[in-house]
């Protein structure tokens, strides 16, 4: 997991003429664990698609600053939010290559499209979920 626990991205990719970034304005691919997408990205009706609507082609493509934003989201997930297990983290890179933070969802993450995108989002820390959910019965 690339040093990163629990850690599952994905990517979410404008289409063409989009002006806003919700769902169906977007494709969503899964990010690697070494900052690769992979080769399916799905959009709003759950369509398999390949490639951008420009043509660039998502598989074995190479992130930017894949490494300094999970580093930057563990740091600050572990400074901020000790406590918190699961949050989703909306960020991006500025023009100046600086890490923004869009949004973080506390409250309702959110796990469809991690879930669409890598099947495997829960199976890193399943026995923890487990653990903490006997615990509460």
């Amino acid at each position: 997991m690339n040093g990163h626990y629990g850690a599952v991205t994905a990517l979410k990719v404008g289409k063409k003429g989009a002006v806003r970034d919700n769902w169906n304005c977007s494709y969503w691919v899964n990010v690697e664990n070494d900052g690769r997408l992979s080769e399916d990205a799905y959009d709003y009706n759950l369509n398999i698609v390949k490639q951008s609507d420009n043509g660039i082609v998502f598989n074995g493509l190479k992130m930017p600053y894949y490494n300094e934003m999970m580093d930057f989201v563990e740091k600050w997930h572990k400074k901020l939010f000790p406590n918190c297990g699961v949050l989703g983290w909306d960020i991006t890179i500025d023009k100046n290559g600086q890490i923004r933070v869009i949004e973080t969802n506390l409250d309702t993450p959110g796990t469809k499209i991690e879930q669409l995108c890598n099947l495997d989002f829960f199976k890193p820390f399943r026995n923890d979920i487990c653990n903490i959910m006997s615990k509460q019965k």
